[in-house]
């Protein structure tokens, strides 16, 4: 499914469908994650581990999430948590790129996800246990990948966390 592009890196527990390259994780570095005080929204120096730090991902998984992982920079970041059952990615000017996903999403049986930045949608598999939850707020794209029992709310949590960070 093309929308489960933008989050398929994880270094555990990926999920059972194919996973493509994810753009956030280009860069080579990977840094423990910041609580992202200070960012402003709309991108500046917010990364991804800003978005949903690992306070918000502990709460919205029920467990521990430990420190999250970043890779990247603020244009294009991404940070996991939990061994890898939860990859957050934001990628700054990203417009064309959500509008083809969302096109090839839906040809693939995704939802749209009202309330959630300008626009979202969400496609899960394995009767809840993976899904790929992607948002747009102004041209900043998130993607949030979940793998676990109730992954759909957990993803919906926490993408209305990251949207409200924007």
């Amino acid at each position: 499914m093309g929308c489960l592009l933008l989050a398929g890196c994880g270094p555990a527990k990926p999920p059972t469908a194919a996973a493509g390259p994810n753009p956030a994780a280009t860069s080579s570095a990977a840094t423990p994650a910041t609580t992202g005080g200070g960012a402003t929204g709309g991108g500046g120096d917010l990364t991804a581990c800003g978005l949903i730090t690992e306070q918000d991902a502990s709460t919205a998984i029920g467990s521990a999430a430990g420190p999250g992982t970043a890779n990247g920079t603020a244009a294009l970041s991404s940070c996991n948590y939990a061994q890898g059952a939860l990859n957050v990615s934001m990628k700054t000017d990203s417009e064309a790129f959500y509008d083809q996903s969302h096109a090839d999403a839906h040809a693939n049986g995704a939802t749209d996800l009202p309330g959630v930045g300008d626009s979202a949608f969400v496609a899960c598999i394995v009767a809840d246990q993976a899904c790929t939850l992607l948002f747009l707020k102004g041209t900043t794209l998130v993607s949030i990948l979940f793998s676990g029992a109730g992954a759909h709310d957990i993803a919906v949590a926490l993408a209305k966390i990251a949207a409200s960070k924007l």
